[in-house]
């Protein structure tokens, strides 16, 4: 800076005298215009406005051109939503009962390979999706193959054990376990039907189509359906249909579940539930939910499910005193 005060204290400094480069670069000495090559000081603000001009002009281009960009983008990108839209939505929401269960029946006039459906309380519960069961003799006709998966809560249900009676003669396979996640029908693999559970009013349902999604719950199922046991081999084995409800009822229970979620869960009334719980308790001769609940994990009462396999009174206190000793 010593050579810049000198020119600006002097007026002009020679060329032939020693000058920084960083002083012409950026302009703060430029040639007087004399003809005897002399440098002459420049204010700095004038040095910065000349030295910045060309770089403003290339970023107010460089601005224009990110403008224009992201204005043909979004024209591009607004009728790419409006074509997804209108040609192809993965997921649906449907309403009305009756469209659903319509829209279900129209899906399976055109099943070529497999129907498989998870009704949890069996057919007392078909609220969310609307009433499948006459597609059933329809898809049978065509030698497809379907899949059922109810909950062992079905087995007390008079009309759903005369349906399962009636299709699997007709080649129907039906399996029960204690637990099925929520209602689902999928059809050939490439459309699907589940409850939408936001709404408690069971009349609404999603149409899905999205081949992810698909392949997500048609696996969920199969993993159920490899644990699940064959209505037939449930027979043979005759284990009470009430037993295995209650002790499914139980399992919740001490788990820490509420009358709620296991209705929910196991496809019962909460009223169902509460009298189940209600005949153990008086069975244990408990005083409150908490002490049932500690009683049953204590005594190991649910470890194996002969632990209340009986529609016999008493047969949970009995298996408490063998516990016991």
């Amino acid at each position: 800076m010593t050579v810049y005060r000198k020119a600006m204290r002097e007026g002009a400094i020679r060329a032939t005298d020693p000058v920084p480069d960083c002083l012409l670069q950026l302009g703060l000495l430029v040639p007087a215009g004399t003809g005897d090559e002399s440098l002459v000081a420049v204010p700095p603000d004038v040095a910065a406005a000349v030295a910045s001009g060309p770089i403003e002009a290339s970023i107010s281009a460089q601005q224009w051109a990110l403008s224009l960009l992201r204005g043909a983008i979004g024209s591009a990108t607004e009728t790419y939503r409006s074509h997804v839209r209108e040609a192809e939505i993965p997921v649906r929401l449907i309403r009305g009962r009756d469209v659903i269960t319509e829209l279900i029946h129209a899906a399976a006039t055109n099943c070529a390979q497999e129907l498989i459906v998870a009704l949890p309380g069996g057919l007392r519960h078909m609220d969310g999706i609307g009433n499948i069961a006459p597609i059933y003799p329809e898809v049978a006709k065509r030698g497809v193959r379907q899949r059922t998966l109810h909950q062992h809560t079905a087995r007390t249900h008079g009309p759903t054990m005369q349906f399962i009676d009636a299709h699997a003669a007709a080649g129907v396979e039906f399996r029960m376990i204690d637990e099925v996640f929520n209602q689902l029908v999928v059809i050939d693999r490439s459309i699907a039907f589940v409850p939408d559970q936001r709404d408690e009013s069971t009349s609404t349902a999603l149409l899905i189509e999205h081949p992810g999604l698909i392949h997500y719950l048609a696996s969920g199922f199969d993993d159920v359906w490899i644990r699940a046991e064959r209505v037939d081999q449930i027979s043979v084995h005759n284990r009470p249909a009430t037993a295995t409800v209650r002790h499914s009822i139980l399992r919740l229970l001490v788990d820490g579940r509420t009358d709620q979620v296991i209705a929910r869960r196991l496809g019962l009334s909460p009223r169902t539930v509460a009298n189940h719980i209600k005949a153990v308790a008086d069975e244990f001769g408990s005083r409150s939910r908490a002490q049932l609940g500690y009683q049953l994990a204590s005594f190991d009462v649910l470890a194996t499910r002969n632990g209340c396999d009986s529609d016999e009174p008493h047969s949970c206190s009995r298996s408490t005193a063998a516990a016991e000793r």
